[in-house]
């Protein structure tokens, strides 16, 4: 879940932009700058659609538009407060000049009232609604009513109003300021009890926004600090120092995050639950990359500016669109950069390697100070390195930080998998070597583990495998039928229960595995480089792990042999006729599957450790091989631009066209979804359904 860049307009206005609202009726953007234009911008395209014209001669200090009423106010230094038309001719109704210059706005829903924010003053201006019912310039829409003073000191910077109807207002005096609005009971107008919160920073406010979920008001200063505030002034926490001043802020429902902006190259992101900065977390590109081209990036970790050029583009302002879950930015080249949230965007980014990541897996780190597992990632790849990310937050499980970096490998890290029973993670490497990095456990850790184990695993037995040779049913008893599974239908519940010495054997890994260190075991063998590992469960004894390479080999391998066992248990020699690309586990059928250069691909008995079936049919390397344990099927994506589905005994059930190279393919352990990834440069990651009973790819 993230926000993404979706549409950037540049040079929107001829000076800095300094209002933004949003017409949800007519689907546009608005926007005003220092150039003193109002301008209208499409939504779904960015395009610009108009410029109201006769408006303001000064800077737009204040854009607010009234859903209900259709209607857009703006205010000026100009000191006009002026009322638009948004339904056709988009032009102004009315013109209302003050007494002072206006540097903010805000419409109430709730009162039909609009406040103005200037030097010292709020004035406040009801709608007729007669008037506003069937508007024309020969008719008043607003009308002023009161005049708020003696609260700010100074010009009021930013007005905030409720969902509830609670009023807020901060200002250059540093001040906070909370109104109780006694509404009108038509024999006087509505009344403002004011309830001042002095000094809130050691600077002025220069910005400020709203957290409507949680009813937060959010300061930003000079004083390079951000703020956030109870409905009755007290203050919660504090972000910062930042690097400079701050000019942009708001408040992302969507992802729980506040944004901001302190003259910097790019948005700074903290998450409000935890008082953590999540920029380095989430990792938003700069104004110049976004601009320009990730090429083009010339800012550092802490926003300031590295490269040659004199003034870097900055981000100035920010303002957060509720009804579409966007961010607007206005930049220092008079630029709009617009984000729209992403449910199914990246989180977070986990920043470390230095080349390419080949392996993530993640396993559940037991602790006893804690109610439940812990996630815990491993990545790896060609930089030869395994890190060990962990959650930076009990808070936000989404952020993660890295806690431990092992070196060995004398190549490309190409493979990995984690080893529960050994605790262990297990990676394969061009440089022809397995190595086992044991990881510290408890006795009390090892314990659950073993339980989640035992309880997780499949009930079919051993002899109800494909080609297994059952025990004798007694003389005339017909042959057992098989299933597309190929297992036995005849099989019992009694014959379904794991064998007593594989739990036994399991027991014994876990006390095995008690007050290990964090060492590395290295597994020689392979004369070539290893392109697959995967660890199998029962009925096989725990810790067993399965590789394979481009020597054409398939190895079984003890993780955790006794003093009198060697590591290697088993090989099978030119298991393929060309370079074995990967291998998959399925812990219903106890079976392995080896994809190859060959244009093939091989079923295999993991406990035998024989040939069950050989999937034929593609027309290029079988590059990649999943087991799908919501169809019980076999999955295979092919150099031939197609993925194809297999029963256990070989039989091809669908076939479906990707039109492009696969470069990666995963299974929804959910749904049974399949997930390929592409070497076009869409950059895309497609979803098929593989349901079985439609004839009709589906993908997007």
């Amino acid at each position: 879940m993230a926000m993404e860049v979706r549409r950037v307009i540049p040079d929107a206005h001829t000076s800095a932009i300094l209002s933004v609202a949003y017409n949800h009726h007519r689907r546009e953007y608005v926007t005003g700058g220092q150039d003193g234009a109002i301008k209208m911008w499409e939504h779904d395209t960015g395009k610009h659609l108009r410029t109201l014209v006769d408006g303001h001669l000064g800077w737009v200090m204040g854009l607010r538009y009234a859903g209900p009423l259709r209607m857009l106010f703006s205010t000026s230094i100009d000191s006009y407060l002026m009322v638009w038309d948004t339904r056709a001719k988009c032009e102004w109704f009315q013109r209302i000049k003050m007494e002072a210059q206006g540097h903010c706005i805000e419409y109430d829903e709730r009162r039909a009232l609009v406040y103005v924010g200037s030097n010292k003053v709020i004035r406040v201006f009801s709608v007729i609604k007669e008037h506003a019912d069937e508007p024309s310039r020969r008719r008043e829409i607003l009308k002023w009513t009161q005049t708020i003073k003696g609260v700010h000191d100074d010009y009021v910077r930013a007005i905030v109003v409720t969902d509830t109807g609670r009023l807020f207002s901060t200002g250059y005096d540093s001040s906070l300021c909370l109104y109780d609005v006694i509404d009108s009971n038509g024999l006087r107008d509505v009344k403002f009890v004011p309830s001042q919160q002095k000094n809130c920073h050691t600077g002025a406010i220069s910005t400020a926004a709203f957290d409507w979920e949680n009813n937060l008001m959010i300061t930003g200063s000079f004083d390079k600090s951000v703020k956030v505030w109870s409905p009755e002034g007290k203050l919660l926490q504090t972000f910062g120092p930042l690097a400079d001043t701050l000019t942009g802020l708001c408040y992302v429902p969507a992802t729980r995050m506040i944004w901001m902006s302190a003259n910097s190259t790019a948005p700074v992101i903290f998450d409000p639950r935890t008082g953590t900065n999540v920029t380095n977390f989430q990792q938003p590109p700069s104004v110049r990359s976004i601009m320009h081209g990730s090429g083009a990036d010339d800012a550092n970790d802490d926003g300031r500016a590295t490269g040659t050029e004199k003034v870097p583009d900055r981000l100035l302002r920010l303002f957060s669109v509720r009804s579409t879950n966007e961010i607007i930015g206005a930049t220092s080249s008079r630029a709009l950069i617009i984000w729209r949230y992403n449910q199914t965007g990246a989180s977070s980014v986990l920043v470390g390697h230095t080349d390419w990541v080949e392996v993530v897996c993640y396993t559940r780190k037991l602790e006893l100070d804690f109610d439940e597992p812990q996630v815990r990632l491993f990545s790896a790849g060609s930089d030869a390195l395994v890190r060990i990310w962990e959650p930076a937050s009990r808070l936000n499980a989404a952020l993660y930080h890295t806690t431990g970096k092992f070196s060995g490998h004398e190549g490309a890290v190409l493979c990995g998998a984690f080893c529960d029973e050994a605790n262990a993670f297990v990676t394969g490497s061009d440089d022809c070597t397995i190595r086992v990095w044991f990881q510290p456990t408890s006795v009390a850790a090892a314990a659950a583990m073993r339980q989640k184990y035992t309880a997780d695993q499949p009930t079919a037995p051993p002899d109800a495998l494909p080609g297994a040779q059952g025990e004798s049913r007694g003389v005339g008893s017909a042959p057992p039928t098989t299933n597309e599974l190929g297992l036995n239908q005849a099989d019992t519940e009694e014959e379904k229960r794991f064998d007593p010495a594989a739990t036994a054997a399991a027991e014994e890994a876990a006390a095995a595995a008690e007050y290990l260190e964090a060492t590395c075991v290295v597994l020689e063998g392979h004369e070539e480089r290893i392109s697959g590992v995967c660890v199998l469960g029962l009925p096989a004894a725990p810790g067993t792990l399965v590789s394979v390479s481009w020597d054409l080999t398939i190895r079984w391998w003890r993780l955790l042999p006794s003093e009198k066992e060697d590591a290697l248990i088993h090989t099978i020699e030119n298991a393929h006729d060309d370079y074995i690309h990967g291998v998959a586990y399925s812990p219903l059928t106890h079976q392995i599957a080896t994809c190859s250069a060959d244009q093939g691909a091989k079923v295999w008995d993991a406990q035998r450790r024989t040939l069950v079936a050989t999937l034929s049919g593609h027309q290029a390397d079988v590059t990649h091989v999943a087991w799908s344990g919501v169809h019980s099927v076999w999955v295979t994506s092919s150099d031939d631009q197609s993925i194809k589905l297999w029963s256990t005994l070989g039989r091809q059930l669908r076939h479906i066209d990707t039109r492009d190279a696969i470069s990666a393919l995963a299974i929804d352990r959910n749904y049974g979804y399949v997930l390929a990834a592409f070497n076009d440069s869409s950059y895309e990651l497609r979803v098929y359904n593989p349901a079985l009973d439609q004839e009709e790819e589906e993908g997007e």
